[in-house]
């Protein structure tokens, strides 16, 4: 699995859209340390991924343990430490390993990064600078907003195959 998600009441429901159950979850690459992408592996959370092994970055996990502390909103905010009692594997840039029998190439990617089918639509601004707090790079046509959950239905959830 890629990321644990936000813990939070309805994540084992979803996963059953797709007959998963977080216990059988034995492997989660983690992305980077904010709460959701970590936050079902924290040691305050319903800990539902507890047996699963965490493959993070070694750079990352400096964040996660709390060695240095991302600053957000310019500076103003810390990300806290995640406590997770999970094992976990560091990972180095450009190490390759395996899971099972699916090769994994760890590549350093600094900040958020995402999918999509439309490389027009990704590489779109590849040549602009990041303006958070400015309206000016927002497209309304985007296909996904992390908070709005209108189309998060088990008829949509089943018609992607795993």
């Amino acid at each position: 699995m890629i990321d644990a998600g936000y813990n939070y009441d309805r994540l084992e429901e979803k996963m059953s859209r797709l007959n998963l159950k977080p216990k059988d979850v034995k492997h989660i690459l983690i992305t980077h340390q904010d709460t959701d992408h970590m936050g079902a592996v924290e040691r305050d959370s319903d800990r539902l991924f507890k047996h699963a092994t965490l493959y993070i970055g070694e750079i990352e996990n400096r964040y996660l343990a709390g060695e240095i502390r991302r600053k957000v909103f310019r500076g103003l905010y810390k990300l806290p430490k995640v406590n997770t009692d999970n094992e976990k594997v560091l990972l180095k840039d450009g190490e390759i390993f395996y899971i099972y029998d699916i090769k994994i190439k760890c590549i350093l990617v600094p900040g958020h990064t995402g999918y999509t089918w439309d490389l027009d639509f990704a590489f779109k601004y590849v040549d602009k600078v990041c303006k958070p707090l400015s309206k000016k790079f927002y497209n309304p046509l985007a296909p996904y907003d992390g908070y709005d959950e209108s189309d998060d239905t088990e008829e949509n959830a089943r018609k992607y195959k795993i």
